[in-house]
């Protein structure tokens, strides 16, 4: 993990190309049905996506989210930010949400503790980084292992 990303740092910029400008979305305006309630960016974790999925649409979301998955969600987020750019210019989402969990082999790659802790501080700097660039309403949830060494049925949300 680069020193300028670490939580105790604060956000970092970007190390790609800049992100797109934001501006006007495409999706509302042009094509009138093309706006999502949330993007929801999670961790590619097969063990947490259909429990993941589960849960969004028992949250009432069922065909009004877009999701997209990245190693380590929060954790890589400078990696992913410009994806969500784009995204809320296409669809014009109400909200994004940010997910971690338990377990997450992209954090000990990285060298990153792998505490619920360490999960609660990038989730906050990834909230933090996320909303100065798109704008709208972050929430973050840390989804832990159910009994089965799955993602559990529910998520916490982080206040």
């Amino acid at each position: 993990m680069e020193p300028s990303s670490r939580p105790d740092s604060g956000p970092a910029a970007p190390d790609a190309a800049p992100l797109p400008a934001a501006g006007p979305t495409l999706g509302a305006a042009a094509h009138g049905a093309m706006r999502a309630k949330v993007l929801v960016t999670a961790c590619v974790d097969f063990r947490f996506a259909d429990r993941l999925v589960d849960w969004l649409r028992a949250q009432g979301l069922q065909g009004q989210y877009d999701l997209r998955t990245h190693e380590g969600a929060s954790v890589a987020v400078d990696r992913w930010l410009d994806s969500a750019v784009a995204i809320n210019r296409l669809h014009d989402v109400e909200a994004i949400w940010i997910v971690d969990h338990e377990d997450c082999g992209a954090y000990r790659l990285a060298g990153e503790p792998n505490t619920r802790e360490n999960h609660v501080q990038y989730l906050k700097l990834a909230q933090a980084r996320v909303q100065a660039w798109i704008g709208k309403p972050v929430r973050i949830f840390y989804h832990p292992l159910g009994p089965d060494g799955r993602g559990a049925p529910i998520l916490e949300e982080i206040g």
